[in-house]
């Protein structure tokens, strides 16, 4: 996994072979860039709790089809259900949280689901 920026800088013919990169919360993506939906993962940093803007990146990855893997590095557990919500489908928690609690977190999804 490579930095957007530094995939950005790459010639066409090096982007092809990445299939990962990571997007700092300052970084704005380029959507008409059509080797972004090539890419297999496209992962959020989140550095802190309050971060959001990984939320509408990924919502609008989704939106615009990218059907790749996108993961959130720095997940809080109370921030899962919402991170599924906007496209998200794996997450690297941050070392303070509890795995089980964080698996705990999707049964709650299931709920609120059902109440939607």
């Amino acid at each position: 996994m490579i930095s957007y920026q530094k995939w950005l800088g790459l010639s066409p013919a090096e982007q092809s072979g990445v299939q990962a990169i990571a997007l700092q919360p300052e970084d704005e993506l380029n959507f008409s860039h059509t080797r972004l939906f090539e890419l297999k993962v496209i992962a959020m940093v989140f550095p802190n709790f309050h971060e959001r803007r990984g939320y509408t990146q990924a919502t609008l990855l989704r939106q615009r089809g990218f059907s790749g893997e996108i993961r959130a590095i720095g997940a809080y557990r109370d921030n899962l259900i919402l991170l599924e919500q906007c496209g998200f489908d794996s997450f690297d928690l941050v070392e303070s949280e509890d795995l089980f609690q964080a698996l705990y977190a999707f049964s709650e999804l299931d709920v609120a689901r059902a109440f939607q």
